[in-house]
């Protein structure tokens, strides 16, 4: 197992912060080779709800699985992902400082091959970076809206 947070903070409003997070056309501004999301099960912003994420990694397509699990308003955005090598959960929290946000992601990720086991716990930091890359691309963008 891996586990690893990450953390970020905003200069915007916690609702701000998270309607933006949230927005699914938000989503490809921010999320690293996101080429396509389709809600598979349920309505959105629902617990149970399932979506098909589709990615380019490097010329190669990724599918990921993400069953939501639980969801707050400006609270928390949490889900169980499932791909090919990999099974996990990740918590997303929206914690209000002031006039400020912070996003901070607890990430517990699962290999479901013995190749996979062997190499997670070397990737584990490169799977924060990347991560954190990810949240201030979302952080950018939220500061740059004049809204």
């Amino acid at each position: 197992m891996a586990t690893f947070t990450t953390s970020v903070t905003v200069e915007r409003p916690v609702g701000e912060v998270y309607e933006k997070f949230m927005d699914p056309n938000n989503m490809g501004k921010w999320i690293s080779g996101l080429k396509s999301v389709e809600t598979i099960e349920g309505a959105p912003e629902t617990i149970g709800s399932k979506y098909r994420f589709r990615f380019d990694e490097r010329g190669r397509e990724i599918e990921m699985l993400e069953t939501v699990t639980s969801i707050k308003r400006n609270e928390e955005y949490s889900f169980d992902m499932d791909m090919n090598e990999l099974s996990g959960h990740v918590s997303v929290r929206f914690l209000p400082k002031g006039s400020l946000t912070e996003i901070r992601t607890r990430n517990d990720y699962n290999a479901k091959k013995l190749v996979w086991r062997m190499m997670l716990p070397f990737m584990k930091s490169q799977m924060a970076k990347r991560q954190t890359t990810d949240y201030l691309k979302l952080k950018n963008l939220i500061e740059s809206d004049p809204d």
